[in-house]
């Protein structure tokens, strides 16, 4: 029983990998991503992406 699951698991990763090989990838271009953009009266460019899938909050300065 152990040796048909073996047999079955390299069948299936073996199919993935060769559906990922084979499918087109998603261009760069093709993504579209919403965001809000303006400055502050400081100067500072705010970018805004809101996605309310997870609550996750992510901050970057430079």
């Amino acid at each position: 029983m152990k040796r048909r699951h073996s047999v079955f698991n390299h069948w299936l990763c073996s199919v993935l990998i060769s559906l990922a090989c084979v499918l087109p990838a998603k261009a760069a271009n093709d993504i579209n991503i919403h965001y809000e953009k303006f400055t502050l009266e400081n100067g500072l460019t705010v970018i805004v992406h809101e996605d309310r899938k997870a609550p996750v909050v992510a901050a970057a300065v430079w």
